[in-house]
């Protein structure tokens, strides 16, 4: 049992829900609004008032401590019910000794409860083009055919061979599972991940995971695709609004009259990966690199690499926003997530100077990244505090490559550099030195 939970804090908190229990049970909200309710197993238990907040604390307080971060709420829930209904059962006086007792009891449950899961989920438009896998991070993409080689008949077989289900109900087990597997991962790409955690909180901790090395792949989407194309990757389900149809508007005018519009839309460009885009990817992009980095547990990454995590984030969610001041908005996140200390007086100069300093040897072409820096502050400002609307194609342009390019170029010294302080010592020592050129130039002219 770990020794920092706050066991004697849960057992009081314990001691007081059981204190103020209503039984039998009141239907009934009390002054402040608060009520709780609960029937398991045939036994109801209900709290109201001040009593509720006692009692969501001491979930609190299993939830937050690490060894049972992996377990759902939910879980953590119904197995302290059960706890508080065992000690009712157990002693109505319910002591502290049968108090402590059935709280370790709820936590060895609930430590036991954490296993190894294996997570499929489907992906919306993505091809693999001539490879049967892929392995980004923890997370291993696998075509529908090769799963439905391995993956299902497996899944079948678990149902064959379980001794609590009926004979009568397997069949319909079978048809489910058949039935959620062909609309669900028929004809796309799977995504495979093994998690560690209690089973209700697998699929969360999988999806955050699919989700990361997903806005990774986003992020080379101007990359690998011409402008303008409609290129979506997300977890089945996300982009159904994007599928084939039909756009119409309607514009009335005010003297009389209308005149109709519309625009037809296909079915999204697939993401599509062949051998060579591959190694486009691995030898000019990255990809192994910023994938090692998702692999790793997040209390082992460094400043910069969970900088470039959340900067992922935002790019990707950027080049898929279809709001171009939405863009502008999170491409100016991303850059502050890898460039932005919080202690910096004025934010847009000391970005402009790293991101200058970053993306170019060339003095000119420093000179005009910090103005392309600054301009981008200077929209984003009127964004949010002007309500501008009115963006250009070449801000939006211009965003997403000063987003990406710095993405990029701290990926390309991430040997050299592991927290924002080294990148700012750089800049500084790059910017004397051009400083001691320039002046050193001056004085041979003369």
């Amino acid at each position: 049992m770990p020794l920092n939970l706050d066991k004697k804090g849960l057992i009081k908190k314990t001691s007081d829900v059981l204190a103020e229990l209503d039984r039998p049970p009141r239907f009934f909200q009390d002054d402040t609004g608060k009520f709780r309710f609960f029937n398991k197993e045939g036994h109801s238990i209900s709290l109201s008032g001040h009593t509720v907040d006692i009692f969501e604390n001491a979930i609190k307080i299993i939830s937050n401590f690490p060894s049972y971060r992996d377990i759902s709420e939910k879980k953590i829930e119904d197995e302290y019910v059960q706890s508080l209904i065992n000690i009712l059962l157990s002693d109505p006086e319910y002591p502290d000794h049968v108090i402590k007792k059935e709280i370790d009891r709820c936590l060895k449950s609930l430590e036991e409860s954490i296993d190894v899961h294996q997570v499929l989920i489907p992906i919306e438009s993505f091809k693999l083009e001539s490879i049967p896998e892929l392995q980004i991070g923890i997370v291993r993409f696998r075509n529908h055919d090769l799963m439905l080689e391995t993956e299902i008949p497996r899944l079948l077989e678990i149902i064959d061979n379980n001794p609590t289900i009926p004979e009568s109900q397997k069949r319909l087990e079978k048809t489910h599972l058949d039935e959620l597997v062909i609309k669900s991962f028929s004809n796309r790409v799977c995504a495979d991940i093994k998690v560690k955690s209690e089973v209700e909180k697998s699929f969360q901790k999988a999806l955050y995971e699919v989700n990361q090395v997903l806005n990774l792949l986003k992020c080379y989407i101007p990359l690998l695709f011409s402008p303008g194309s409609k290129v979506q990757i997300g977890i089945y389900g996300d982009h159904n609004n994007l599928s084939a149809g039909l756009r119409s508007f309607i514009s009335i005018y005010q003297n009389g009259g209308f005149h109709c519009s519309s625009e037809r839309f296909g079915e999204l460009e697939p993401y599509k990966i062949t051998p060579d885009i591959l190694k486009h990817l691995k030898e000019n992009c990255y990809l192994d690199l910023l994938g090692n980095i998702l692999a790793k547990e997040a209390n082992s990454r460094e400043d910069l690499e969970n900088r470039i995590i959340n900067a992922m984030r935002w790019i990707g969610t950027g080049i898929q926003s279809g709001n171009d001041c939405d863009k502008i908005l999170m491409f100016v996140i991303a850059i502050e997530c890898l460039l932005n200390q919080k202690k910096d007086e004025s934010i847009s100069s000391a970005i402009a100077e790293r991101c200058a300093f970053l993306l170019s040897e060339e003095p000119d072409r420093r000179i005009k990244n910090d103005e392309k820096i600054k301009r981008l502050y200077d929209i984003r400002s009127k964004i949010v505090h002007e309500g501008l609307t009115d963006i250009t194609a070449e801000d939006v342009g211009s965003a997403q490559w000063l987003a990406i390019s710095c993405l990029f170029g701290i990926c390309h010294r991430l040997k050299d550099w592991k927290n924002l302080d080294q990148i700012i010592k750089w800049t500084k020592e790059q910017r004397y030195g051009l400083e001691n050129e320039t002046s050193n130039k001056s004085s041979s002219d003369n």
